[in-house]
Parts: C-alpha cells; structure tokens; sequence
C-alpha cells in the first residue's frame, strides 16, 4: 500500500513497485531509513544480465539491508535535485542497486526522466532486468556513519 506524503508517494522497496521523487527523498520511504553507505559506480560497458552484473562485479554490490539502501539512494537523490550532476548518472540511463529482502535478491533502478523532470525508483526480481552499455551498477562499500 502506498501513501500519498505531497511531493513523493511512499512504497516501500519489498513491494517491487515503482515510486516518482519529485522534491523530497526522504519522505519516499515508510520504514525508518538506515545508515547511508559510500558507493562506487561501475559503468556497463555490454547488454548484460542481472545474475552476469553479479557475478562479474561480485556480491560487494550486493545491499543487504534495505532500510541501508533505501537511506543510501534517499542521499544520492537529494545531492541531485533537480536532475543536477552527481554521482548518479542523470541522463535517462539507470542507476542500478541490488539488495536482498527476505532471502530474495532484488534488482533497483534510480533514473532521472525530463518529462516530466523526476528521478524514479524501480524495484524488481533479478531475472526481469539487465544493464546495458552506459548503465552504472553500483558498489556497496560500506557505512558512513550517516542515519538519515
């Protein structure tokens, strides 16, 4: 079930829906959010799968906290309102994630669309996704520190 917060529409990332973030990040997300973790992209250089985006770039990239993930991503997002430059490519390209909810592997997608200009939130079952050339799949590399 999702709530209407104004600016953004709150689902949580374990119901794999699809959530617009329009001005407010944070507020995208029910749970209480984690830890903010450092990320490192990877470009995609080839149409690849989820399970060869695994085992080509290890399971570093690989969340296994969705509350850490959902704090992480609301921390790209809001250093990159507006579509600005930053760490998340702001292009239409997809920013992937990966995280495990309840045993499960999931694929995330952050992009920025002009039309209208918002970044989306996309969650799926691996095996439904793939990257491919210009796409970044990110890197978990550990806490900041930060709770947001």
């Amino acid at each position: 079930m999702s709530t209407n917060t104004g600016n953004a529409t709150q689902i949580p990332l374990s119901n794999m829906n699809s959530v617009l973030v329009l001005e407010n990040p944070k507020a995208l997300f029910n749970s209480n959010l984690g830890t903010v973790c450092k990320t490192e992209p990877e470009e995609l250089l080839e149409y690849i799968t989820d399970h060869e985006i695994i085992e080509k770039y290890g399971k570093d990239i690989i969340f296994d906290s969705v509350d850490d993930l959902e704090a992480t991503i609301a921390d790209l997002i809001s250093k990159q309102l507006g579509g600005k430059s930053g760490k998340l490519l702001n292009h239409s390209d997809v920013n992937i994630f990966y995280v495990r909810v309840n045993g499960e592997l999931h694929c995330v997608y952050v992009y920025w669309t002009s039309n209208p200009p918002a970044w989306y939130v996309n969650s799926y079952r691996i095996d439904f996704s793939h990257g491919s050339v210009g796409h970044c799949v990110f890197r978990n590399c550990g806490h900041l520190g930060v709770a947001l």
